[in-house]
């Protein structure tokens, strides 16, 4: 019988999203491995690892280097912080934001973007925001790497523009959008956890409604605090997303790439009371998430 493939799903904490998409990847992965005769024995030892239980996370990692299993699964960005300290194995993670540039110096590292697709959020943006062609954007430098040059292809494509400016920092947002005054008619609110601090989404938040401007943000969180509408993705199906993309690493059918992959699927939901302080109608089939401001 050929060796069984051991794969360690690691955790920052416990949430009851990080517990569901858990409990789906490791219902999913034996499924995604089996092929042929091999239809009634299960090819992979599946362990669990909560690093908030964890006594000693250099405990743990001291673990992990001498008995090394062949993929790790880390759920949220403490997770995959931890995984990436584990020399010489495969990593696929979800729940945690992209790092772009990190993903494409290594060959050992794949993912679910939290983002939704820039598919996704020019259709969105589009249907919802009608006349609202010049797109503010405030991001690190090279933070959105390629799923921004896509989404400024998309937005070209019908007319419409991306105007991205950059802030290393939270305390560089302020200034940062302060180069977008005059020059756009709506803002894109991007995961970017070297750019977003609670007081730095506040502020761009902020800076939309006294600008008149409708915040498209990646979380339906942020419509109660001033997002026009939101494009999320469904974060449901990452579990058995990210049991398919390990299988294929795992078998040896994957080619790491610098990029993360999107959720198959995603949800827009919009703000009313926003939308009609704007003087936007609100579109057919629009689903409401924000309270009336």
């Amino acid at each position: 019988m050929a060796r069984a493939d051991e794969v360690a799903v690691i955790k920052g904490r416990h949430l009851p999203l990080f517990d569901a998409v858990e409990g789906t990847f490791i219902e999913a992965i034996p499924k995604a491995l089996i092929t042929g005769a091999a239809k009634s024995v299960s090819p992979v030892v599946v362990s669990t690892y909560d690093l908030s239980d964890s006594p000693s996370e250099e405990a743990l990692l001291s673990k992990f280097r001498n008995a090394r299993p062949d993929l790790v699964f880390a759920i949220g960005a403490t997770a995959l912080d931890f995984a990436r300290r584990i020399e010489g194995v495969p990593i696929v993670y979800a729940l945690a934001p992209a790092d772009r540039e990190a993903q494409n110096a290594t060959a050992r590292l794949a993912g679910i973007d939290l983002l939704a697709s820039p598919t996704d959020w020019v259709e969105a943006t589009a249907a919802m925001l009608p006349g609202r062609v010049k797109i503010g954007m405030v991001t690190r430098k090279g933070g959105a790497g390629a799923w921004a040059e896509g989404a400024g292809r998309l937005l070209a494509a019908r007319g419409m523009r991306l105007i991205a400016v950059e802030a290393e920092a939270p305390e560089k947002v302020r200034a940062a959008l302060s180069l977008l005054r005059g020059r756009v008619d709506a803002l894109w609110l991007m995961a970017d956890p070297q750019v977003l601090s609670q007081e730095s989404i506040e502020e761009i938040l902020l800076f939309g409604l006294e600008n008149k401007l409708p915040v498209v943000g990646f979380s339906r969180k942020y419509l109660k605090a001033g997002a026009a509408l939101t494009v999320e993705p469904d974060l449901g199906g990452v579990g058995a997303q990210a049991a398919t993309l390990a299988a294929r690493i795992l078998s040896g059918g994957y080619r790491f790439s610098g990029e993360p992959a999107f959720s198959l699927k995603s949800s827009v939901e919009v703000n009313p009371g926003i939308l009609e302080a704007l003087g936007i109608p609100l579109q057919r089939g629009a689903t409401g998430g924000g309270e009336p401001k």
